[in-house]
Order: structure tokens, then sequence, then C-alpha cells
């Protein structure tokens, strides 16, 4: 497994990042990707800007939870798959603990450097 980034331009000049988890497989004797899960989306904006913006924040507390539910992943595979992000949208730095939105307050999630 492995993550795509797509990048889509916006109407204000700037452009949002997009993540997916593939899955290589072979079909009929040749090689598919096909998408297991929708990761997340953050503008390149927030990416550039100081790393612990709300922006990341979130961006990193829906993928986090996104893959939390994803079943086949060991802890192995999310390690690794978090360091690869954490390669394009930095960890927010300086807090352990993410804040939950407003309206679910159970929502807080721990992370853990992944170095």
């Amino acid at each position: 497994m492995f993550v795509r980034w797509q990048r889509r331009p916006r109407l204000d000049g700037d452009a949002s990042l997009v993540a997916y988890l593939l899955e290589n497989r072979l079909v009929d004797g040749r090689h598919r990707q096909s998408v297991i899960a929708y990761l997340g989306t953050i503008r390149e904006s927030a990416v550039s800007a100081e790393s612990g913006s709300s922006s990341t924040t979130n961006f990193w507390g829906a993928l986090l939870r996104r893959l939390d539910g994803i079943g086949r992943l060991d802890a192995e595979s999310k390690k690794t798959l978090v360091s690869e992000i954490a390669h394009r949208v930095p960890l927010p730095v300086g807090d352990e603990y993410l804040a939950a939105p407003a309206d679910q307050p159970s929502a807080a999630i721990k992370i853990r450097p992944v170095i």
C-alpha cells in the first residue's frame, strides 16, 4: 500500500493536496492500482505556513482517524504511511494531543512522533 497525492488547483490561486491510500493488485496478469481509502485534503498554503496551524492539525486528526478505521493495516504499515505523509505535510509540533472540535470533544487523538 502507498499514498498517492493529487494536486487540485483552486479558483483563488491556491491548490488543494488530496491524499489517497492505494494498493497494487494483479488483475488478468496486469498490475492495477485501486483506491483503498480517501485520507484527507489540505491546502498547499496551509502546508507551507507554520506547521502548527489549525488546518494542519485538523488534517492530521482526520487522517489518523481514517487510518485507524482501515482494518487491514497493521501497526508497522500505519507507521510507514504516517512517516511518508509527514514528508509532505509536517506533523503539528509542540502538541502531544490534537484538539478536538468543539462539537466533538471525544474526538481528541494522541499523536506519537514517528521517526
